[in-house]
């Protein structure tokens, strides 16, 4: 689903505060991310549709060149990100 840029820049300004008692309140009680924090601090907030990835690690008798090839690799992931997502990782 599409975000509009006035939806976006608004999200800018909520507190994560905010969005757990929203999500609180709707039911979600187990939902949050661990340790979350600001990589570079001086820059500003962003905001936008959630593109989520889970990772894990192949064994390493299948990561192969040919394996990062694979329409179902980390990789293609990647790639096929839509501009303008915020890519959320589940690393285990």
């Amino acid at each position: 689903m599409p975000l509009d840029r006035a939806a976006a820049d608004s999200l800018k300004d909520i507190s994560t505060a905010t969005i757990t008692t929203i999500l609180l309140k709707k039911g979600l009680r187990n939902v949050w991310l661990r340790k979350a924090r600001a990589l570079r601090p001086d820059y500003p907030r962003l905001a936008g549709p959630a593109f989520t990835m889970r990772f894990v690690p192949a064994r390493e008798d299948l990561a192969t060149p040919a394996s990062w090839a694979s329409p179902k690799s980390t990789r293609a992931a990647i790639e096929a990100m839509p501009e303008g997502a915020m890519v959320v990782v589940d690393a285990m």
